[in-house]
């Protein structure tokens, strides 16, 4: 299986306990993980998680926590990889250059993210 080569690659990044990570939504990349028996050994901030502590109602995907905290906007998925429906394709047809701009964007708006939310969170 090809994922499974490619994260076996990475998983030395996996067992730093060094390392923090930050995602949007990280629980279910953290799932998906564990579905290959791997997990992230660091540190963990879930921006999705946070805003719901802060906020427990409303909707929290990326686009809406960007434009409402950030005053960003950033590309959508359905730029890249077309409208839901017989036309839409995956990440893996997307040109190089545009998915791997999209993920740096994605993961620096996540960066300021985890940076607005984490004072008003509940400390300790």
């Amino acid at each position: 299986m090809e994922t499974k080569k490619i994260l076996d690659q990475v998983k030395p990044l996996f067992d730093n306990g060094a390392i923090t990570w930050i995602g949007q939504n990280l629980k279910y990349d953290m799932l998906i993980l564990k579905w290959y028996g791997m997990e992230l050994k660091g540190p963990v901030f879930d921006t999705m998680l946070a805003h719901y502590l802060i906020a427990p109602y409303g909707r929290r995907s990326m686009d809406l926590l960007s434009a409402q905290y950030l005053s960003s906007d950033p590309v959508h998925i359905d730029a890249l990889i077309g409208k839901k429906g017989n036309t839409q394709v995956t990440m893996r047809y997307v040109h190089l250059d545009k998915s791997n701009s999209n993920a740096a964007d994605y993961a620096d708006l996540t960066q300021q993210l985890k940076q607005f939310f984490f004072p008003f969170l509940p400390k300790k």
